[in-house]
């Protein structure tokens, strides 16, 4: 992906894989949103806009993914996951590089830097995890009948 060029656009919600748990389903595809809304942010600065527009997108993506991953780990809890510290684990783990990120961002500016993140190792990561972590987890919060947080 070339930095100056490329849209930031991330990837459609029907190349993300599907979970069976219809709210995990309906985050994935509301986290693909605010991650789109991002890619717009970037590209809108890269064609002269201010920061403050990736800041508050920025904002908006912390606050979901933060949402996100308490909703998961509640439901988790409720039905007596087996994995729930691992899974819990990963998401502590993700959320403080994401945190890392941010103060980067914060500090440097570099938006080509953010980009990369975003829309490289967060993608790649995301698809891997809802493929094999959230898969796993939402037959488990199904069979348990665990709907929502």
């Amino acid at each position: 992906m070339s930095d100056e060029e490329d849209d930031m656009s991330v990837i459609a919600m029907e190349d993300v894989p599907r979970v069976a748990h219809a709210h995990m389903q309906a985050v994935h595809a509301s986290e693909v949103e605010v991650l789109d809304a991002l890619g717009e942010a970037i590209d809108a600065h890269r064609a002269g806009d201010a920061t403050a527009t990736i800041d508050a997108a920025l904002g908006v993506l912390l606050e979901h993914v933060e949402a996100h991953f308490e909703g998961e780990n509640r439901m988790m809890e409720a039905a007596g996951f087996p994995a729930l510290p691992v899974h819990v684990g990963e998401h502590r783990r993700v959320l403080a590089r994401l945190q890392e990120v941010l103060a980067d961002w914060r500090s440097t500016r570099d938006v080509s830097a953010l980009a990369n993140y975003f829309f490289d190792e967060h993608m790649d990561w995301m698809m891997q995890h809802i493929s094999t972590m959230d898969f796993v987890t939402a037959q488990f919060l199904s069979m348990r009948g665990v709907t929502a947080p």
